[in-house]
């Protein structure tokens, strides 16, 4: 009888670290050591440093919509993983619906953090808001109550924290803030400096372990204040930075290249061209990144919501909404291209899949 012959352990992880989360999971019911592997903290670690390094080429984004059941009250959230490339679309898969609240329209969706994010309520008062936190690659989610935002530790620590910010009545509106640990799963209350935050307009950042948020003002010019909160030492920082933007604008903030960025979010027919900021938070200075102009878009999209996604090696893809259409339009130079047309609503974060779980 021929002797059973075995893939070598290291051989083994080179080749499944490669695969989609649905492969995997697949190839835990092969044998028990497949499995153990698959599960193993280090292997599920090993994998997420996998998808990030597949950033530059290519850019992997989310496509979340949500629609009614049969009841007419709960809801049922599409998601679908679309990669792209330089040249276009490489392929979609769809991930199985996730069930969600039984307001199926006043919802938010966080930035994600090593591919869970966070599915929640938008209600200012504490005792109404609901949150889930969802890996939609594995099919794997959490209901907890309150957190907005979801980030880790650092790049050393697997430790994943939660933070919810939410304000109190009184005579002057007072912001807190509170952390829940997915490890311990406990709560803990933490003190913010005295301001109110943007968090409703734009979702909270992470980015090496540090939560970012935009803080509300007041200024004649853009002084834009924001809000650091670090994960792991759960103490808060503030710095200004001034935009040439003008009067009354909306900035919101997003992860690009390894670096937070802050940009217009609504583009008008005085805006020329739209810009994009890169933060050096060491020397709480600003740089533009990107400045591209409109006449490369198409023009019914202008005074669209436009939300930069990813870079693809010197392009930039952008999502823009406006009412019940949505794109994903890729910028390269002075040109344009619309990566994917919808005729609804539908809204794009970047992603990548993991097989990190809610339950830690």
């Amino acid at each position: 009888m021929e002797e059973e012959k075995n893939i070598p352990q290291e051989i083994l992880e080179e080749i499944l670290v490669k695969l989609p989360v649905k492969s995997l999971s697949r190839f835990k019911a092969v044998t028990r050591e497949w499995r153990g592997t698959i599960e193993s903290t280090y292997f599920v670690e090993k994998h997420v440093l996998y998808q990030k390094s597949l950033g530059g080429s290519q850019a992997s984004i989310m496509a979340l919509s949500m629609q009614k059941t049969d009841d007419g009250v709960h809801g049922l959230l599409l998601v679908e993983n679309i990669l792209c490339s330089a040249k276009g679309i490489i392929h979609g898969s769809p991930y199985l619906p996730i069930k969600a609240f039984r307001s199926y329209t006043n919802y938010k969706i966080s930035e994600p953090c090593d591919g869970m994010f966070c599915l929640y309520t938008k209600n200012t008062l504490a005792s109404t808001n609901m949150v889930i936190i969802v890996n939609p690659a594995s099919t794997s989610l959490r209901t907890l109550p309150n957190p907005i935002g979801i980030g880790r530790e650092n790049s050393v620590s697997r430790r994943y924290k939660l933070v919810w910010f939410y304000e109190v009545p009184q005579v002057n509106i007072v912001t807190k803030c509170k952390v829940f640990a997915l490890g311990s799963n406990t709560w803990k209350v933490v003190h913010p400096p005295h301001c109110r935050l943007h968090y409703y307009n734009s979702s909270l950042m992470h980015l090496d372990g540090i939560m970012y948020c935009l803080i509300k003002t007041h200024d004649e010019i853009c002084n834009a204040k924001v809000l650091a909160f670090d994960l792991h030492t759960e103490k808060f920082q503030t710095f200004s930075i001034t935009l040439d933007v003008g009067e009354g604008c909306e900035l919101s903030m997003c992860v690009l290249n390894h670096r937070l960025c802050v940009f217009k979010r609504f583009a008008d027919n005085n805006d020329t061209c739209f810009k994009i900021w890169g933060l050096d938070i060491s020397k709480t200075s600003v740089e533009i990144m990107y400045s591209i102009d409109f006449s490369c878009l198409p023009p019914d999209e202008i005074e669209w919501e436009i939300v930069p996604m990813a870079t693809i090696n010197n392009c930039v893809v952008i999502s823009s909404s406006h009412l019940i259409h949505s794109a994903l339009v890729r910028l390269y130079g002075s040109k344009s291209n619309i990566l994917y047309p919808t005729a609804s609503h539908r809204q794009f974060i970047p992603y990548f899949e993991s097989l990190v779980s809610p339950y830690q």
